[in-house]
């Protein structure tokens, strides 16, 4: 009995969460429209990227393609070769270098999670950047059920960096 109290409580405590929870289409996997899904996005908000192959670049040197600050979302591709991300952010490029695909910066407390995405390196000589690039106090993040793929090689690289965490 007290096993059944004890799990109601816990869905009573969980529902204002689960219930606030929206989800939100991005117009396309382009660039902007992801960014602009992902800047419309609540805590707990879950964020679908269509089908499709896009090319995401850098908007500003040392500046990742799609930014997500502060939040705690879900970036949901429509899954491996579905959603398809050429990098084009790539170090040789303008004489930029080191810049990501995708760049979270994360707060203690709140969750995230990138899911169902393929990324690809555009060009063979990008050897400083990566596709996903996590940094802030969180601790609690999932990336999985994603394919990165090096144009340099062919094969997965250094495809998420984890920093200040």
């Amino acid at each position: 009995m007290k096993k059944i109290y004890l799990i109601a409580s816990m869905a009573l405590l969980l529902l204002p969460f689960i219930a606030g929870a929206a989800t939100i289409n991005a117009a396309s996997c382009e660039q902007v429209d992801v960014q602009a899904a992902v800047n419309s996005a609540q805590d707990g908000d879950i964020v679908i990227v269509p089908e499709g192959n896009c090319t995401w670049y850098t908007l500003a040197s040392h500046a990742p393609a799609l930014s997500i600050k502060g939040k705690s979302i879900t970036l949901n591709g429509a899954g491996i070769g579905k959603t398809f991300i050429i990098d084009e952010t790539s170090d040789c490029v303008a004489g930029k270098y080191g810049e990501h695909l995708i760049t979270i910066d994360g707060v203690a407390g709140k969750p995230f999670r990138i899911t169902g995405f393929t990324m690809r390196r555009r060009d063979r000589n990008d050897t400083d950047s990566h596709f996903i690039n996590i940094i802030g106090t969180s601790k609690s993040w999932r990336v999985d059920h994603n394919e990165f793929i090096s144009a340099a090689f062919g094969s997965p690289d250094a495809s998420v960096s984890v920093n200040g965490l």
